[in-house]
C-alpha cells in the first residue's frame, strides 16, 4: 500500500463523490464492507466524505480494494485514503465521530502568536454584582483565565497537533478575526487564540488568516469543504494546511 493513502486507521476519506451524494448514499456505498460507526458528506468546491469503521481491518480493506474504483454508475472513479489521524481520540466516541469529545468546546490551549479572542481585553460593563452569584464582581475574562489555570479547558499545555493548522488566503480586505472564526468554527473546536487575520498598518486585512484546530480531522473537514469556493469578487477561497517553517541551517 503506497504512502499516498496515509497511515492506516479506522477512518477513510473519500473524494470525487458525484453531485447529489448525501449521508445516506455515502453509507449505502460503504456499509457492505464493514460496520460503520460514523459518516459524513462535506460539500464545497468538490464533494467528499468521511467514513469511520469499527476496525482498522475494515477500513484497510476498503482503501486497498476500492481506491480508484467507480462506486456510482456513470460517474468518475473516487479516491479513497485514510483520513488524517487524530491521535488518541481516533476511533473513540461511541459513534459520534472521530474525536467527538473535543467538539464540545471551542476552547483549548492558546496558539502561539495567535488571536487573543473576543474579550476585547476587558472593558466589559459590570453588573454591580447582580446575576453573577455571590460577590459577582469578576468578569468573564477572569472566569476564563481561572478555568485555564485549573486545566479544565481542552487543549492543555500541549503544542498544536500536527496537521491541525490551516492557512486561509484570498480573503476580502475587510475580513476580521470574528469573520474568520464564524467561517471555521462550525467545523470543530478552536482554541481562544486560534484565529488570526493578518492586517496592514491601516487595519485592513492582508487577505490571509490562520486557524488552529484542536483536532486535525476538523482541519481536514474545513479544507475539503471550503477550499476553492468561488467568491462574489470572482476569486476563489484558498484553504490548505499551514506549511511548517523550515528549520534553520
Amino acid at each position: 500500500m503506497g504512502d499516498d493513502v496515509g497511515e492506516p486507521h479506522n477512518t477513510i476519506f473519500v473524494t470525487g463523490l458525484p453531485e447529489g451524494t448525501d449521508d445516506d448514499t455515502l453509507k449505502g456505498a460503504f456499509e457492505a464492507y464493514g460496520q460503520i460507526k460514523w459518516h459524513r458528506v462535506m460539500r464545497g468546491a468538490k464533494i467528499a466524505g468521511l467514513v469511520q469503521y469499527s476496525s482498522i481491518e475494515e477500513a484497510t480493506y476498503v482503501v486497498e480494494n476500492l481506491n480508484g474504483s467507480i462506486l456510482y454508475e456513470g460517474h468518475s472513479p473516487v479516491t479513497i485514503r485514510f483520513a488524517n489521524k487524530t491521535g488518541p481520540s481516533a476511533g473513540k466516541g461511541g459513534g459520534k465521530g472521530p474525536g467527538a469529545q473535543q467538539r464540545s468546546s471551542p476552547y483549548g490551549q492558546p496558539a502561539a502568536g495567535g488571536w487573543s479572542g473576543f474579550s476585547g481585553g476587558g472593558g466589559r460593563p459590570g453588573n454591580n454584582g447582580k446575576g453573577g452569584g455571590k460577590g459577582g464582581k469578576a468578569g468573564a475574562r477572569e472566569l476564563l483565565m481561572d478555568l485555564k489555570s485549573h486545566n479544565k479547558l481542552p487543549g492543555g499545555d500541549a503544542p498544536p497537533e500536527p496537521n491541525s493548522e490551516v492557512f486561509v488566503g484570498s480573503l476580502p480586505f475587510d475580513t476580521t478575526n470574528e469573520d474568520v472564526y464564524e467561517m471555521f468554527a462550525p467545523f470543530g473546536a478552536i482554541p481562544p487564540r486560534g484565529v488570526k487575520a493578518l492586517t496592514n498598518p491601516d487595519g485592513s486585512c492582508k487577505g490571509v488568516a490562520f486557524v488552529n484546530y484542536l483536532d486535525p480531522l476538523h482541519a481536514q473537514l474545513a479544507i475539503e469543504t471550503l477550499h476553492g469556493h468561488p467568491m462574489p469578487n470572482g476569486r476563489t477561497l484558498e484553504v490548505k494546511l499551514k506549511t511548517p517553517k523550515a528549520a534553520p541551517p
